[in-house]
């Protein structure tokens, strides 16, 4: 809509619908031949880049790329190409309004990642000089020379070391003397660990039977030992005799079964610390 040299746009966007711009703000005044040869002295000095360019006459025109403009569309839906058609924009063409614009797209570059810009182009000079072997990378060379140090220097021990040492039954002296250890992995440990506690069981439940009988013969031997007291004295001796035996084979049973206890409750501490 026109009134008194104001103009209505209207925008095909959800931003901006309507607009009222003077007509300079919508056409580019045009040059007249008088203001062209008034002009000519200060050809130098003023920029014509604010009015309008023409097209020739004969349509002769060359774009400034060579490439197919927007190639890559072909693999999506080339809303891109819609979006700058609807704003006037012609194939082929530079951006601008004389259109001298790019034509070309920026070319995306991948950087490695952790390195300034300044880093960037070093390399990326280092490479144009032939100086640096484009099949061989920082990193790869950074790795190369890790592993070299990493062989050449022993890791330092830590907590963990030596709780593994000390749970496996390793120690530092066998290793320092050159005694080789078989490696046994997690699996064994515990599948050895668990049948040293299985005998472990069964033994302690064989002693335990083993002191109970020899409590029960203790009772029968002073319960004959009672009976034969002042009647029998060879009898009696030998009662005596095999009372103190017994006394003496129950001592060792009970010491056994404590020492049996004490493997049983080092086992079930290993098992707690193994099992995470």
């Amino acid at each position: 809509d026109v009134d008194s040299g104001y103009y209505t746009v209207k925008f095909d966007s959800l931003l901006l619908k309507e607009a009222v711009l003077e007509g300079d703000s919508v056409i580019p005044p045009l040059r007249t031949e008088d203001a062209a040869e008034s002009d000519q002295s200060d050809e130098d000095s003023v920029d014509g880049s604010g009015y309008a360019k023409g097209v020739p006459e004969n349509g002769e025109w060359t774009p400034a790329c060579s490439s197919s403009f927007g190639g890559w569309e072909a693999h999506t839906r080339g809303i891109g190409s819609k979006l700058l058609v609807q704003m006037g924009y012609e194939f082929g063409k530079g951006l601008g309004k004389n259109s001298d614009g790019r034509v070309e797209p920026v070319q995306a570059v991948v950087l490695p990642r952790g390195k300034s810009l300044d880093q960037c182009a070093e390399v990326l000079q280092k490479k144009k000089q032939g100086k640096l072997d484009p099949g061989k990378s920082r990193k790869c060379r950074g790795k190369g020379s890790s592993s070299g140090q990493s062989s050449g220097r022993k890791a330092p021990r830590n907590v963990f070391d030596f709780l593994n040492e000390k749970l496996r039954g390793k120690s530092t002296g066998d290793k320092a003397g050159g005694l080789a250890l078989p490696q046994r992995n997690s699996k064994e440990i515990y599948h050895a660990s668990k049948s040293t506690k299985k005998a472990l069981s069964v033994h302690l439940f064989q002693t335990t039977e083993k002191i109970e009988q020899t409590q029960r013969d203790i009772r029968g031997i002073q319960q004959a030992l009672a009976r034969n007291v002042g009647r029998h004295s060879i009898a009696a001796a030998q009662l005596e005799e095999k009372l103190a035996n017994a006394h003496k084979q129950l001592g060792q049973l009970q010491a056994q079964e404590a020492r049996l206890q004490r493997e049983q409750k080092k086992a079930d501490t290993h098992k707690k610390m193994t099992e995470f």
